[in-house]
């Protein structure tokens, strides 16, 4: 009876650690849940998101949130302009007939290649999120997407927090 014990609760605590593992791993400390382990954590998100990074000792509210997106079924692993609008496509839909508008489309040099970021604002005035500032990329030849939900229009410290969090990346 012991053993059953024993073994079920180990068997429970491995399944908690692993739940918690991250599917890229980072510099700075951070925790991750996937979409499966919340309900409704991805309540009006796409098949591609793959859950949100806790970062665990940032003090911005804005900025200790990061949805993660997953994309497959990508042939090309180069980052342009173009590339980078169909990524956003799949995050936010057609980027013609949403109510966000792209304001900004960046492509930058990392150390794991090109990546593009994208800042798109909502117009709307009394918006609760008038800012979501988004970094795509590749990592170990793979497209992530991370999206940063800004309370209030980012300012270049902010700006350059993303970018850095991106680049601890792995």
């Amino acid at each position: 009876m012991k053993t059953i014990i024993l073994v079920s609760l180990f068997l429970l605590s491995a399944s908690q650690v692993l739940a918690e593992i991250a599917p890229l791993k980072s510099k700075q400390d951070i925790s991750f849940t996937a979409k499966t382990e919340r309900k409704f954590l991805d309540l009006q998100k796409n098949e591609d998101f793959a859950g949100v990074i806790t970062r665990n000792y940032e003090t911005s509210r804005d900025l200790r949130l990061v949805d993660l997106y997953i994309f497959k079924d990508v042939a090309k692993i180069s980052m342009d302009e173009d590339l980078c609008k169909q990524f956003l496509t799949k995050i936010y839909g057609p980027l013609d007939k949403i109510t966000l508008k792209t304001r900004k489309i960046q492509i930058y040099s990392t150390k794991t290649g090109k990546a593009c970021e994208a800042q798109l604002d909502d117009e709307d005035t009394q918006a609760k999120i008038p800012e979501r500032r988004t970094i795509v990329g590749f990592i170990n030849a793979k497209p992530y997407a991370i999206v940063f939900r800004l309370s209030k229009k980012s300012t270049p410290d902010v700006q350059e927090d993303i970018k850095k969090f991106w680049s601890d990346l792995r």
